[in-house]
């Protein structure tokens, strides 16, 4: 609907109605036309404060706050000096009332401003060309466009008009600098005007930095004078010749390196000519480009500034500083680019801007993502993170302490979240005799050492701001009170501010809410919030009364609705109240009024209620804000932040008690925990720990304290409720979890033919409802799933006689952490992030990549009879003769050996292997023998290692009696004790020697599961179950020999070391038992998966159940069919390890060689890049190489490229489903558009479908 207004002949406006922001939240928006040049489109609201309290906008000249507190003329809404301006160095066209009313104004009209004028008690808003801020008349004559929106909640309504995501674009490195801004300090090094800063004056100040001892290290800032002139772009080496070796130095001890560059180019600098010739610079209005419009900036008294809008000037630019970046290793920049004011007057760009402010946005866009930059001087729109919006410079005086809260409130009203302040105790000192008018950006030297009481109250200020920024060390003023105040402080940020910090980052990045928020975004409607202007909160947890005021010991503090902690004595008080003349003492250490809130536990009675309901919702308590308890039925409900409930459980499932009392003193924790006991049944603690901002986690603990408890929990898995994936491959092989049901088993890895859990686990779980499960391996688990079709997923801690033998207390305990988020995918990163560079060596890395870029080829052993040199020999002169494909590993089983547990050469079948090794690898192959931890007693070993106590020996027999086991074809063998100090040396020794006598390349651990350890095992030194000996087997052994795989695991090994796939039968049922099994270890934290040979480990016999088949010894399937083969090297081509028994070139198909060929070159084009790619993913946080769907978004790195293999005999076409984007079809080069299903995708037989992502912005 539009309605215009006339006024006699002429149109003067149109009023656009209406828009719905929210339900709660209509807008209008308002757009005056003007149509005659006397007409200047002029909208005024009421201002005085008996109509509320008006914000946002920017700093202003005054520094008021509220903004109707302020009275000036109209002035154009740009950036410049507050000082010198009517408004300061970060805006936005936005304003709030405390009426519940707030103006947005178009960016592209030509906007005035004015407030109070002439006494008014209005508001105005005017649409005016000028010869300078508005110059460039986008419409011939003025107009003014705006919405305006209302709501009956302020802070509603304030979300809703400042709501963003910064998401977008955003690398890990982004984030990770925003943290290390947020944890640590920046050091802005003093500069003496410029004369003084040089590269022994960067490493002298980090010295001094590193001394104190107690503050964190970080970023260092070095301003413009890393130059000789602004513009030049490259380093003076005069003062700064062996700056390399400084900052490789610098970067040892822990600090991050940041250069300040600037878009001006001083007229003394080499590359003012050149920017001029090759028309770089923004150019004087009516020259024609001809000649370069010049400023003054700082100390450069004529610059020419870059036309960022030519399309030649920011390559130009990028390219020096890339340069810069990567001769001298600098982490970052900050771009200082100034305000509106410092254009040159009469500037004029190659493309018409809106405003002069116009500029720092593009600047800023067109460097973000290919530089870092950590911070910008100024802004109008909110620069991508890890950028901070500085605050304005201020004097070295208490105004200048005052400036810095109002900036940073009215900084994040106006939706700039991450703000950085000047550094502690001012930026410059002005002169007694100066007016504060004449000081502005130019440059002007860092102040003096400040008077000690403003450097402590600045300090006190500083910590509970995200950025602490230094010049003026503390050990400067060789002060006692000094240092031990700035140690507090310095705890004080580290134990509280850094993590409220961290806790409402998702809330800036999500939605853009400030970090540093003003009292009335906590409670709105108490009046009293609405006008302090010298407290603040972060988020909604803390809040900072600083002391602002010379000389002063006491203050007015005013507390919003609620219960609060003081931060210095400790008592409790109440909110909506004024605390009047608090006293806050110079010498005592914490002299900020910190209050942090307490929780508010509300229960809610509702009539009417059916009674299960007044049980489970009614009576339910509320713990640590998200979680929701009934104590006597022990249903709990997690709910996110906004209240949804994400997960419900049912504790304590064994107990036969529904009263709960509070535990007694003698068995509370000290953590924080709560503590509830059920009639001396069971005692439960429930505590909160928080992952990350996003990611709360709730950590149980049961204690059974009868035998007739097994301590139970249960929690909801029928598919209504979401989807579970993890701890490892079950018996059925099901994805997902819940489409499966078994009673409770053993959480130990087996054959999962035979057993419920297969070779490799995790203590993890995860919903797609964003509820992740994490098991302490302490635990003796039990897990079930959907038992008598309950629809429960149910954790159970039980005693036993095999698996969890060993009571590591009398009783069973169970013991878990469940995490909660809105992103599945960030909550699984969470959750399984590692790192796995610990001790890693180059050659380590070298072994990863061979295997990701060349196959294992696993010499046929033929049941162990015809496995020799020879073989060998033959075999790899077969794997030459293809030509094709590339030389890898050859992995020789256990039968090197005459007996397992020899641990040395059978000679006889291997009369020169010495000799086939050097030929081998003169051709390029690496030779890998497989080891076991088993001993046969036909070895002679067997003997020695008794004598010796080196084995696993029978419970109850006082290590006298070896405990024996079958391992694969060895019908009786003894184990190694490998918690035996005396085992792994003696091991050690006969594995060194044969590598060092043969040239043996690694070992392969062949350790079979839990499962093959003997039935009465005893080791030397208590495990917390069986599983627990291969994870101390693979420790003891990486770094000492080359291990390039492991049979079985429970915990990630260290690279090189592969863990492999479960063995599977030489079917179209094996085939697809590969694909669910490589998803579930990717799943639970394993990147690095190798599978078994292609077409299968063995073939099942038709007359076998396949429950009687398991890790035991059955020889090589013969050649399998050749669809079967041709499907599965289809598959094996996309996983990170291809592994043959059988070559392709026995089938003697010419169908066969061909699709293997070009299989091999989709490996080695596409494929093994993209492994590679991802392999700093693995190796950083131990995300999978291979991914299901749902770990994949739009905004996600690792959507590169999707796999749909054929796993059906005769299957010609299959039904494909594409993420969001663009996918370029591996078959046929075909775009095809994502965010649906394609049916009938025909697939042939020689082909694989495949699917590569291609850039955002591809059309069809």
């Amino acid at each position: 609907m539009e309605v215009c207004v006339w006024n006699g002949m002429a149109r003067r406006g149109c009023i656009s109605i209406f828009q719905e922001l929210s339900p709660s939240v209509p807008c209008y928006t308002i757009r005056w036309q003007s149509l005659s040049p006397d007409v200047l489109p002029t909208d005024c609201y009421e201002s005085f404060m008996g109509q509320g309290h008006w914000y946002g906008g920017g700093l202003t000249r005054g520094g008021n706050w509220p903004l109707e507190t302020e009275s000036f003329p109209f002035a154009p809404f740009i950036t410049g000096d507050a000082k010198r301006q009517q408004w300061g160095n970060v805006l936005k066209r936005y304003f709030i009332s405390s009426r519940g009313v707030a103006i947005q104004v178009d960016e592209k009209s030509p906007l005035y401003v004015s407030m109070n004028d002439n006494k008014s008690g209005e508001m105005c808003f005017r649409a005016k060309h000028d010869h300078f801020a508005f110059v460039n008349r986008l419409t011939p004559l003025p107009e003014l466009k705006y919405r305006i929106c209302t709501s009956d909640n302020m802070r509603q309504l304030h979300q809703q008009m400042t709501q963003q995501s910064l998401w977008d674009g955003l690398k890990e490195h982004d984030i990770n600098v925003v943290h290390s801004l947020l944890e640590e300090p920046v050091w802005q090094i003093p500069s003496s005007g410029g004369k003084g800063i040089t590269g022994d004056s960067i490493h002298n100040y980090t010295e001094r930095v590193i001394a104190l001892g107690f503050l964190r290290l970080g970023h260092v800032l070095v301003n413009e004078f890393w130059q000789r002139h602004i513009g030049d772009f490259t380093l003076e080496t005069e003062r700064f010749p062996n700056l390399e070796e400084t900052v490789t130095i610098l970067h040892r001890r822990g600090f991050r390196i940041v250069f300040s560059v600037q878009p001006y180019i001083s007229t003394d600098s080499d590359n003012f000519a050149q920017s001029v010739a090759q028309k770089l610079l923004v150019y004087e209005r009516q020259s024609e480009r001809s000649i370069p419009a010049l400023t003054r900036y700082k100390s450069v008294a004529s610059a020419g500034v870059l036309d960022i809008t030519n399309n030649a000037s920011i390559p130009w630019l990028i390219e020096k500083l890339e340069k810069i970046q990567k001769t001298y290793k600098i982490d970052g920049f900050y771009l200082d680019f100034g305000t509106s004011q410092n254009m040159p007057h009469y500037y004029q760009c190659n493309k018409t801007l809106y405003n002069p402010d116009q500029y720092k946005t593009i600047f800023t866009t067109a460097l973000e993502g290919v530089i870092s930059v950590i911070g910008v001087s100024s802004a109008v729109t909110v620069p991508r993170p890890p950028a901070f919006v500085s605050l304005p410079p201020v004097n070295s005086s208490w105004e200048g302490l005052r400036t810095v809260v109002t900036s940073a409130l009215t900084y994040g009203i106006i939706g700039y979240p991450f703000i950085m302040p000047g550094p502690i105790g001012g930026d410059y000192l002005l002169p007694p005799s100066a007016s504060n008018e004449t000081v502005s950006f130019y440059f002007m030297e860092e102040p003096p050492l400040p008077d000690q009481e403003l450097y402590l109250r600045w300090m006190q200020l500083a910590t509970f701001l995200p950025v602490i920024r230094f010049t003026h060390l503390p050990s400067e003023y060789k002060s006692e009170l000094i240092m031990e105040a700035v140690k507090e402080l310095t705890l004080i940020r580290q134990k509280a501010v850094i993590p409220l910090l961290k806790k409402y980052l998702s809330d800036a990045m999500n939605e853009g809410l400030p970090l540093i928020r003003p009292l009335w975004m906590l409670d709105a409607q108490d009046t009293a919030c609405l006008y302090v202007n010298d407290e603040f909160s972060i988020g909604e947890d803390l809040i900072v009364a600083p002391i602002l005021e010379k000389g002063q010991l006491q203050r007015e503090v005013y507390l919003p609705q609620g219960v609060w902690k003081d931060g210095i004595d400790g008592s409790l008080r109440k909110g909506s109240r004024w605390i009047h003349n608090y006293r806050v003492p110079e010498d005592k250490d914490f002299k900020i009024k910190a209050f942090v809130a307490c929780l508010f536990l509300i229960i809610v009675f509702l009539v009417g209620y059916a009674y299960i309901m007044y049980n489970q919702q009614v009576l339910a308590r509320s713990y640590f804000d998200r979680v929701k308890l009934n104590k006597g039925q022990r249903v709990i409900g997690i709910y996110n932040e906004k209240g949804v409930l994400m997960v419900t459980g049912r504790l304590g499932t064994t107990i036969h008690s529904e009263k709960a009392y509070h535990c007694l003193t003698n068995n509370t924790l000290e953590d924080g925990s709560v503590c509830l006991e059920w009639d001396g049944k069971a005692r439960m603690y429930l505590n909160f720990q928080e992952l990350s901002p996003s990611v709360p986690c709730y950590t149980i603990r049961w204690q059974s304290l009868s035998p007739d408890v097994l301590p139970t929990d249960c929690y909801e898995s029928f598919m209504g409720q979401g989807h579970w994936y993890g701890g490892g491959l079950t018996r059925g092989g099901n994805w997902p979890l819940e489409t499966e049901s078994f009673p409770f088993a053993p959480f130990i890895t087996g054959d999962a033919k035979r057993q419920q859990w297969g070779n490799v686990l995790k203590r993890y779980f995860i919903s797609s409802r964003g509820v992740a499960i994490q098991v302490d391996e302490k635990s003796p688990l039990y897990v079930s799933m959907n038992d008598n079709k309950s629809g429960e997923m149910c954790f159970r801690a039980k005693h036993d006689h095999f698996a969890f033998v060993n009571r590591l207390t009398p009783l069973p305990e169970l013991k878990y952490r469940i995490c909660t988020s809105d992103n599945m995918r960030q909550l699984h990163q969470q959750m399984t992030q590692q790192s796995l560079w610990d001790g890693l060596k180059e050659h380590d890395i070298n072994v990863v990549h061979s295997l990701l870029e060349e196959p294992v080829w696993q010499i046929p052993s033929s049941g162990g009879k015809g496995i020799t040199g020879d073989s060998i020999h033959n075999y790899t002169e077969r794997v030459i003769a293809l030509g094709f494909l590339r030389l890898g590993h050859v992995l020789v089983n256990e039968f090197w050996q005459r007996h397992i547990g020899d641990f040395t050469l059978e000679t006889e079948r291997f009369p020169n292997l010495e000799e086939t090794v050097t030929i081998l690898h003169r051709r390029g192959f690496r030779i890998v023998f497989s080891v076991q931890p088993y001993i046969s007693t036909d070895s002679d070993n067997f003997a020695q290692s008794v004598a010796q106590k080196l084995l696993v020996y029978e419970r109850q027999s006082e290590r006298s009696i070896p405990a024996l086991t079958r391992y694969k074809s060895v019908a009786s063998a003894g184990v190694l004790d490998i918690t035996n100090n005396a085992s792994i040396p003696w091991l050690i020794e006969k594995l060194e020697k044969i590598q060092k006598t043969y040239k043996i390349d690694g070992f392969y651990l062949d350790f079979g599961t839990s499962q093959n350890m003997p039935h009465y095992y005893q080791c030397n030194k208590t495990l917390y179950n069986p599983d627990q000996y291969k994870t101390i087997f693979t420790t003891a052994l990486e770094g000492v020999i080359s291990v390039i795989g492991v049979s079985s695991a429970v915990t990630v090994p260290r690279p090189p070391a592969f863990v492999s796939l479960p063995p599977v039968n030489s079917s179209w049922e094996g085939l697809r038992t590969v694909v669910t099994s490589a998803l579930t270890y990717g799943i639970i934290g394993y990147p690095f998966i190798m599978p078994g040979p292609i077409g299968g480990d063995y073939l099942l016999p038709p007359s076998a159940s396949n429950e009687t088949v398991s890790f035991y010894f059955m020889e090589e399937p013969p050649l399998p069919d050749q669809e079967l083969y041709l499907r599965w090297m289809q598959l094996a081509t996309f996983l990170p390890v291809i592994r043959f028994t059988h070559l392709p070139s026995e089938y003697k198909s010419e169908l066969i060689m061909e699709a293997v060929k070009e299989l091999t070159l989709i490996r080695q084009k596409a494929v093994i890049p993209l492994l590679k790619k991802y392999l700093s993913d693995a190796m950083n946080e131990g995300l999978p190489l291979i991914r299901p769907l749902w770990m994949l978004d739009a905004q996600d790195t690792g959507l590169d490229l999707i796999v749909a293999p054929i796993l059906e005999k005769g299957q010609l076409q299959r039904e494909v489903y594409l993420p969001q984007g663009v996918w370029k079809d591996g078959i046929d080069g075909s775009l095809r558009k994502g965010s649906r299903w394609i049916h009938n995708y025909r697939v042939p037989e020689d082909k694989v479908a495949y699917f590569m992502k291609m850039p955002d912005n591809t059309r069809f």
